[in-house]
Order: C-alpha cells, then sequence, then structure tokens
C-alpha cells in the first residue's frame, strides 16, 4: 500500500464529502490483476447535521477500517484505493483479484461493531474508473492538496 494518502473536500452528487485517497496509484492505475471493484459502505450512529461523521465515532471508524483492510485483502487480494464520507456513511473502496469472498469478508470484519449497519457491493472495473473518476481529486483540488501540503512544510519549518 502506498504512503501518498492525501485528504480533500469536494461535492459528489450535490452533498458535500471528504475524501481521503491513496494518490500513489494513480501511476501506475490500472491494475490488471485487480479488475474488481468492491465496497462497502458503513452508516453512521451519530452523523454531523451536515453528513460528515463526529469526532466522538472517529476512533471506531478507523479501527473498522483496519480490520475491514485486514479482511478484504486477505479474502480477495484486495488493496484500498480510497473512501468516501458524506451522507451520514463512510464508503470504503477495493480493488481486488477477485469478488468471491468479499462479502463474508465484509461480514466478519464488523461483527465486532454492534449497532453498524452495512452495505456491500461489487462490480467489474478493469480500467479503475471509479478510482481514476470519482476518488481521485480535479486539478483544482490538486493545487488545494499541493497549497495545504506547502503550509505544512512552512509550519514545520517555523
Amino acid at each position: 500500500m502506498s504512503e501518498n494518502w492525501k485528504p480533500y473536500l469536494c461535492n459528489v452528487n450535490g452533498k458535500i464529502a471528504s475524501i481521503f485517497v491513496d494518490l500513489g496509484l494513480r501511476e501506475s492505475v490500472p491494475i490488471g490483476s485487480k479488475p474488481w471493484l468492491l465496497w462497502t459502505w458503513v452508516h453512521f450512529q451519530s452523523p454531523r447535521a451536515d453528513g460528515l461523521s463526529d469526532s466522538k465515532e472517529a476512533p471506531t471508524l478507523y479501527k473498522i477500517e483496519d480490520v475491514l483492510n485486514l479482511c478484504v485483502a486477505r479474502a480477495c487480494a484486495a488493496i484500498p484505493c480510497g473512501r468516501i464520507t458524506t451522507e451520514g456513511r463512510r464508503e470504503f473502496y477495493f480493488y481486488g483479484e477477485t469478488k468471491d469472498g468479499f462479502r463474508n469478508a465484509v461480514g466478519q470484519a464488523l461483527t465486532g461493531f454492534d449497532g453498524y449497519k452495512f452495505d456491500v457491493g461489487e462490480q467489474e472495473d478493469s480500467l479503475w474508473e471509479q478510482y481514476l473518476n470519482v476518488l481521485c481529486p480535479s486539478s483544482e483540488d490538486l493545487q488545494r492538496i499541493a497549497n495545504m501540503d506547502l503550509l505544512d512544510v512552512l509550519v514545520e519549518k517555523g
């Protein structure tokens, strides 16, 4: 997995969304051995009014993400590529070698998180269109990300 994960805010389907995407994959996609787009939507127990997650629920959502990443990687030889937080849910996206075992892996991952409802889906996406056209930032959003990176460096350097 790449270490070039970047967050940004945008609108998805007319709603505010926070996207966290692995930009390190951008130069190497599509990956022919991973043609299956796999997704899980985890619905929040206490979303903010704008549909994003609140800080109280965030630690649980991070734990869910860690377990999902592990279980889906094992079952489907999948890699996480991004997530979208919007409309009271967190959408986790993966690309895998197979879809077989995906639903069972998600069910297993979420058994320890009582009260969380989730949806799952899969479709063939050998061109990685979800990653390239939805998760990856626009050129304007890429500039905002670069500006934030520069500000972080300036703060670090004093």
